[in-house]
């Protein structure tokens, strides 16, 4: 799909090249070529094509500023921000965090700009709490902890004004979109929180995660709102778990392995929520190990691989890598620990030969 999408691209792109040899400053073909090189640029960034990604994006950069100096709209001033938001995305995924910020900053500056001119604007809102997230990627990608925390902070209550904002516009579809972009910045914000050991206040943050998260699952489950009581679950065991609280990390982990579960059950394809499955499971055992538990551990990891391996060879939509490498390592390793715990060092040793 990928594929027929870039070359559907490629065609839309001849195109409107052709015609713009035509008629060269026609600000239509310019906003439709702009358009294309956006989506070739999106499609270079996915698949870390970065040198073709840079080029694509710089050139709708140029066009992008050609348009606003042109117009002074504000739909062509977010198209300026937009090139330099997508530009940036390449160059951070090049490892070219100088440049990546140099983009950021200029596209949050831009939107915060917009966002001032018009406070009452909830896309204008949208658009600079995406600004400040890949801001707050940045620094945290630097270890300035602190510095991300700053930005996950300002973008959630962005992100709060936004969804009490739409409550009054009637609108079930927008809402159910303002909610999950919500809950993606309290994840983000939660482990900011968690990354400088403020736990408590990261607890908290969970709690506001979770009570919206299963209020959307209890009101329309589906594999996404597991996955969203899954992703909260998951955090608030890793909190337990710092906090040596071992027992409510064992409950978390087992509301994390049944939200897997019933995600699994509901998704079309299933590929992620397998990779969940196994992580959450992998976690619940560790919790059980230091609980002392070595024999639950045990029972826990072989269980859960044998449950996934099945899984996988049933449903032939599952990619093969949802069991990948990393994932067998890390269930090994918990699978020693557990042998080794009960005294089983000639079945630990087997299962480290195949690690």
């Amino acid at each position: 799909n990928e594929i027929k999408h870039y070359c559907y691209v490629e065609d839309i792109e001849k195109i409107i090249r052709d015609d713009l040899k035509i008629t060269p400053d026609n600000s239509e073909n310019l906003r439709k070529l702009f358009g294309v090189l956006f989506r070739k640029s999106v499609i270079y960034n996915v698949n870390r094509n970065i040198q073709a990604g840079l080029l694509a994006s710089a050139e709708q950069l140029e066009i992008a500023k050609k348009l606003y100096e042109e117009s002074k709209s504000t739909a062509d001033r977010r198209f300026v921000a937009l090139a330099l938001q997508i530009r940036g995305d390449i160059f951070y995924n090049g490892n070219e965090l100088q440049k990546a910020q140099e983009m950021y900053l200029e596209n949050l500056k831009i939107r915060e700009s917009m966002y001032k001119e018009k406070p009452d604007d909830l896309e204008a809102a949208r658009d600079v709490s995406k600004a400040l997230i890949r801001m707050r990627d940045l620094d945290k990608q630097q270890g300035d902890l602190a510095k991300a925390l700053e930005y996950s902070t300002q973008a959630l209550n962005l992100r709060t004004t936004v969804m009490k904002q739409a409550k009054g516009l009637g609108n079930p579809a927008k809402m159910s979109l303002f909610e999950s972009e919500w809950l993606l910045a309290s994840q983000w914000h939660a482990e900011d929180l968690r990354n400088l050991d403020r736990l408590e206040e990261a607890e908290f943050e969970i709690g506001q995660f979770l009570a919206l998260a299963n209020k959307r699952n209890a009101d329309k489950e589906s594999s996404t709102t597991q996955r969203d009581v899954n992703i909260g679950e998951t955090l608030l065991c890793d909190i337990y778990f710092d906090k040596q609280d071992l027992k409510k990390a064992l409950s978390a982990a087992n509301r994390m392995v049944k939200a897997t579960e019933a995600s699994l059950q509901l998704s079309n394809s299933g590929s992620r929520e397998l990779e969940m499955f196994v992580d959450a499971a992998g976690l619940k055992a560790l919790v059980q190990a230091d609980m002392g538990d070595a024999e639950d551990s045990l029972d826990t990891i072989q269980s859960t691989m044998a449950s996934a391996n099945r899984m996988r060879d049933k449903n032939k939509q599952l990619r093969g890598d949802a069991i990948n490498d990393e994932r067998l390592l890390m269930m090994y390793a918990y699978e020693m620990r557990a042998l080794r715990l009960l005294g089983k060092i000639d079945e630990a040793k087997e299962v480290g030969a195949k690690a």
